[in-house]
């Protein structure tokens, strides 16, 4: 299946961009993933004589979704394919994408920004960055999110999936740090209240998270706490031991310790990535 196989190739292409393949230990993985490109390069092929036959009813639509899915799987590949005809579908399509990408949605407009710009397209890829960073909304608490990035039911219709991709595209085109820490908040927020629904929004906002030179993961420093103007340790509260991975920590205090000045909270993150953050008041009532 087509589709099936661009989204494989895509993923493998992840995994080497990260040096995460270990070749002793999967020596074929080079060889599959030649073997994926080779065939969705003859689709590619295909789709470009049609769309030059002028008897054939077919057209090489100008946003299509599966041919800019292919070329963003491929993007990450250095496989050469110098056949003439693949040279011209190429061209053909990436200026097809220069031409078009002022109208397409912003997953559409991710995909066609890392496309443009790994084929050599730099200043193109940074307008629709551009773009999008204008129809971009903002919250202090939500963070940096688009509204017309909702669900739906074809495939490229995850929110998830499209806030991930869109982390990727600022990341390596903009390097905008601030806007991609502001995108995090909203992908965060999303999983506190919500889940990530399925393993390919999963994946592809661990990706998104872990895929920078940002160790998140390794980041262990804890937040400062202060309530009024006392730390946990003044109060009494003893240090926990944290959740593996997400570094979680919960601490109770009992009301005899508390003040009213303790309703004022300040937390300090010495780390670089995004903290979490909530108080709860619980109170037990003598019911009758």
């Amino acid at each position: 299946d087509r589709y099936i196989t661009q989204h494989i190739v895509a993923g493998m292409g992840q995994l080497k961009r990260l040096n995460m393949v270990d070749e002793k230990a999967f020596p074929d993985f080079d060889n599959v993933l030649k073997k994926a490109i080779s065939y969705l390069d003859g689709e590619m092929e295909s789709d470009y004589r049609k769309s030059t036959d002028t008897t054939a009813a077919f057209k090489f639509v100008n946003a299509d979704y599966l041919p800019l899915h292919y070329l963003y799987g491929r993007s990450y590949t250095k496989i050469v394919n110098e056949r003439t005809v693949f040279q011209r579908a190429m061209a053909a399509y990436l200026q097809k994408i220069v031409k078009n990408w002022k109208t397409m949605d912003p997953f559409q407009q991710g995909q066609a920004a890392l496309v443009l710009h790994r084929n050599g397209n730099k200043a193109e890829a940074l307008k629709v960055i551009s773009l999008l960073k204008d129809r971009a909304q903002y919250h202090e608490e939500t963070g940096m999110y688009w509204p017309a990035n909702r669900a739906g039911w074809r495939w490229y219709q995850n929110p998830v999936e499209t806030q991930s991709l869109l982390i990727e595209a600022f990341t390596e085109i903009a390097g905008d740090t601030l806007a991609v820490a502001e995108m995090k908040i909203w992908l965060l927020k999303h999983k506190q209240t919500n889940h990530w629904k399925t393993t390919k929004a999963t994946a592809a906002a661990c990706y998104a998270l872990l895929g920078n030179s940002t160790e998140l993961l390794s980041e262990t420093l804890m937040p400062v706490v202060t309530l009024g103007n006392k730390s946990l340790t003044e109060i009494g509260v003893s240090p926990t031991i944290n959740e593996a991975g997400t570094g979680y920590q919960k601490f109770n205090l009992n009301a005899s310790v508390l003040q009213p000045e303790m309703g004022e909270i300040t937390i300090s993150n010495p780390n670089s990535s995004v903290a979490l953050a909530s108080v709860h008041w619980q109170y037990l009532e003598q019911l009758d």
